[in-house]
């Protein structure tokens, strides 16, 4: 079982897989893996070629009064069950890795003002999403 860190590594593994005619099942988690996780990754093992499971504790799935340092992480567990369950590779990436500095900052300020998040800050965003 592969661990990686970095989006393209996932891209390029999945790319190969595809290219020589797998099939890839995907198990998102945001990890502190359990037993119904482990159904999860044992159903796509069965149904597929190849099984990735992400592990990523999403920050913007945590209201700003919501306690995101005290949600439990067991990554070294997490990396276990995965490798009983059968999964070919397991998606790791720091939130640096999946949020631009920009989107970054936008959220550090809507953290700081506690839920006033001003008609500027939405006007950025906006406008970000419109570049891409």
């Amino acid at each position: 079982m592969t661990v990686a860190t970095k989006i393209s590594e996932v891209r390029q593994q999945v790319k190969d897989w595809k290219r020589n005619g797998l099939t890839v099942g995907l198990v998102p988690t945001m990890g502190y893996l359990h037993e119904g996780h482990a159904s999860l990754i044992k159903t796509s093992v069965e149904h597929c070629d190849k099984t990735v499971v992400s592990v990523f504790l999403n920050p913007t799935q945590f209201a700003p009064n919501e306690d995101l340092e005290s949600y439990p992480r067991d990554f070294d567990n997490d990396k276990k069950l995965c490798e009983e369950m059968g999964a070919d590779l397991v998606f790791h990436p720091e939130v640096s890795e999946m949020y631009d500095e920009f989107y970054q900052i936008c959220q550090s300020n809507f953290v700081a003002k506690q839920d006033q998040f001003t008609l500027e800050v939405f006007v950025l965003l906006f406008q970000s999403y419109l570049t891409l």
